[in-house]
């Protein structure tokens, strides 16, 4: 799919159910590769970022199928190799095999990572934290290897709560022996989900949100596991923004509300009517509603979600008054800036901080997506604009995104590849 044309304009009408988390389903899929026992996750998205995990994992021979019809995965992980294929240099969310193959392998051998274009994502606290329980890490001409003879657990400290190494440490922590504590972990509800999966599995772990502590007892035999991934809370907010960009009137279904916490006081604040229920939320968009500029930052769980940003951002253009984002999360998350001021957005980004003038009148041209997130928030601002808009990779959204294109169609947008 080389490109997506919308005829923007579009006025929602309609319900959208929300899928599996794609944040939660990678580091789920990696611990099941901790037993020898069968694991069957539900709710697992259809996203290109899942198909490229299933291809690394059967390149080393796990014994792994996915049904797009019924959202499940099986996976059957009696022996696998240790060197990952090329293709991980193509999804981030494959340094999540890290902590599994390591625990499992004693050693792991890998390429640099790729992912989104939104600044350098260095791997450097996932590294000092396996240090911390054993691994060695040399360089072998290209590639990288890290091995252990035998896992220690012990206190690890992270100078920054990383999801991605938090949950890396999680999942080889789980097989050594003793007990290990995370201190300043990150405690996303993405995390929770990987906890409460490997509780399952037998593994001792307590999580303190306050503290931003995990503590985990390693276990050498761990069960197999029946699994369902908690819905996306990012795919929830996006259709949020759509629906008061638009001023529709839509219900976003398949939701754990209390997961959107943060974001939902924000769409609040700016003004936006909603009705919150435990698993859905309603949207009322009214043309006489008077919208609010405002200045949010994100951060860290339970605060603003750095992936709702640029998002968010979208819909501000279109807010009489000067917003302002603070992104304290990734300093380069402002790669959409360029493209949205194609449409007719006025931002000024200074540093981390960006500025945003509206209203502005978005009108319909070419744009290219360079990220999921802000390939998203380049979609709905094309879903807004007066006129036809062309989305050049749009690849990048289906990433995080599952049929993101088809839902949109039955809520009323105007849209075709």
């Amino acid at each position: 799919m080389k490109s997506i044309t919308l005829k923007g304009s579009n006025k929602l009408q309609g319900s959208v159910n929300v899928s599996g988390s794609k944040n939660a389903a990678l580091p789920c899929i990696s611990a099941a590769l901790l037993t020898k026992k069968p694991v069957l996750l539900r709710n697992i998205p259809n996203i290109s970022d899942v198909k490229m995990m299933i291809a690394i994992l059967k390149d080393i021979g796990v014994d792994i199928t996915y049904s797009r019809k019924t959202k499940e995965m099986r996976i059957n992980s009696n022996d696998f190799d240790s060197e990952l294929p090329k293709i991980t240099s193509t999804i981030r969310g494959s340094t999540l095999l890290l902590g599994s193959i390591l625990a499992i392998n004693k050693e792991v051998i890998f390429y640099n990572f790729g992912g989104c274009d939104i600044g350098n994502r260095p791997i450097d606290i996932h590294l000092k934290g396996f240090r911390k329980l054993g691994v060695k890490s040399i360089k072998n001409k290209n590639k990288n290897v890290l091995e252990s003879e035998k896992l220690k657990a012990n206190k690890i400290k992270l100078r920054f709560p990383s999801v991605g190494a938090t949950e890396n440490l999680i999942l080889i922590a789980s097989k050594a022996t003793g007990k290990t504590i995370i201190k300043n972990a990150a405690v996303e509800p993405e995390i929770l989900d990987l906890i409460n999966m490997l509780k399952k599995m037998g593994v001792t772990i307590n999580c303190y949100l306050k503290t931003r502590q995990i503590m985990i007892k390693g276990m050498q035999n761990l069960k197999g596991v029946k699994h369902k991934i908690i819905p996306d809370r990012i795919e929830a907010g996006t259709y949020i923004i759509a629906g008061a960009i638009t001023k529709s009137n839509i219900v976003i279904k398949s939701i754990i509300s209390t997961y959107l916490t943060k974001f939902l006081e924000i769409i609040k604040k700016i003004g936006i009517e909603i009705n919150v229920y435990d698993n859905k939320i309603h949207i009322f968009g009214k043309d006489n509603t008077t919208l609010n500029p405002i200045k949010v930052e994100t951060n860290i769980y339970p605060g603003f979600p750095t992936d709702l940003q640029p998002i968010l951002m979208t819909l501000l253009t279109q807010i009489n008054g000067t917003s302002i984002i603070k992104e304290n999360v990734w300093k380069d998350r402002f790669h959409h800036v360029k493209e949205l001021k194609k449409m007719g957005a006025e931002i000024t980004i200074n540093k981390n901080i960006a500025r945003i003038h509206g209203h502005t009148p978005l009108k319909g041209t070419n744009v290219i997506c360079t990220n999921i997130r802000g390939g998203a928030a380049l979609l709905i601002a094309a879903i807004k604009a007066k006129g036809e808009s062309k989305l050049l990779n749009p690849k990048h959204i289906l990433r995080g995104y599952e049929n993101i294109f088809f839902k949109l169609k039955n809520l009323g947008v105007n849209l075709e590849s």
